[in-house]
């Protein structure tokens, strides 16, 4: 029998290491390590993963508010994981992975920069 403290680590661990979404009528548990990046398409959220493709009808705020600090937002349409990040280029980034180009608008810059630093100092540890 498992005990209450049992229990609320457990859940601990598996909401700071996944997102639920609802695709088609079915829960789906992602694994945040297997999150390229998130893009808005339509009214719909696309999360590139390196399983594949999923899509649900959260919106961005709310599936970023889900995530950890691995993730930043590069402007209004698209959400990446730091650990996927190939090259910065001045207004863009390219990902490991990812044939697409991601924009980085002005008004995220500063801060996905700031993000971007403090992750690899911290990997760098």
């Amino acid at each position: 029998m498992r005990t209450g403290i049992e229990r609320v680590k457990k859940k601990i661990d598996e909401s700071t290491c996944c997102i639920k979404i609802i695709e088609d009528r079915k829960r789906i548990r992602i694994r945040l390590q297997d999150i390229i990046y998130i893009e808005k398409s339509e009214r719909k959220a696309v999360l590139h993963t390196l399983k594949g493709i999923r899509k649900t009808n959260r919106d961005l705020t709310s599936i970023g508010n889900k995530l950890n600090s691995n993730f930043v937002r590069t402007c209004n349409t698209h959400i990446v994981n730091l650990r996927y990040v190939y090259i910065i280029y001045n207004n863009s980034i390219e990902l490991y992975n990812v044939d697409k180009i991601i924009p980085v608008s002005r008004t995220y810059k500063k801060g996905f920069m700031n993000a971007y630093m403090n992750y690899k100092e911290k990997e760098s540890l």
